[in-house]
């Protein structure tokens, strides 16, 4: 089982692509390793 911790940067990170349009790409790079319900991007 893995455990996912998120740091400030990565949370920043997370924003970047949002606004950097990129937030569908990431959310399916999620979806893959099975974390998509537990992770939203603002």
């Amino acid at each position: 089982m893995w455990k996912i911790i998120y740091t400030k940067q990565a949370q920043k990170d997370a924003k970047k692509l949002s606004r950097a349009g990129f937030r569908k790409k990431a959310e399916d790079l999620l979806e893959i390793f099975g974390i998509h319900k537990k992770v939203t991007l603002k």
